[in-house]
């Protein structure tokens, strides 16, 4: 599972205040706001709130999560791009991924691409 700009609504959502006042999803934003509070209070500077609630949904430890700006490549693929982070805190259009040397695969962009090397689709 590649982390992406959609599972960032998660840890936007926990930040707001107003997550403690909906009575159908307040239990669990109280949990996993107190979660990932242990978690830096302990200093577990590994701990990422999307793969917590993700595994706590029941995504099977087989699966390999990547968070946003890690690797993962196949064969001689990086797989490991959503596609929604470039550079100076741009999108990340699949023309600017050419640039960076392997050849990569993103989702982001929701269309079928392949441009210079960079295929991206969803």
């Amino acid at each position: 599972m590649v982390e992406s700009n959609h599972d960032a609504a998660l840890a936007r959502w926990l930040k707001d205040s107003d997550g403690a006042l909906d009575a159908h999803n307040a239990y669990y934003w109280h949990r996993l706001n107190a979660d990932w509070h242990g978690a830096i209070r302990a200093g577990n500077l590994n701990f990422n709130v999307v793969e917590y609630a993700m595994r706590g949904a029941g995504l099977d430890e087989d699966i390999e999560f990547v968070p946003s700006g890690g690797n993962f490549v196949v064969g001689d693929v990086e797989c490991g791009l959503h596609g929604d982070l470039g550079v100076g805190s741009s999108r990340g259009p699949p023309q600017q991924y050419r640039r960076l040397g392997p050849k990569t695969s993103s989702g982001h962009t929701h269309t079928p691409k392949i441009f210079e090397g960079v295929s991206s689709q969803e």
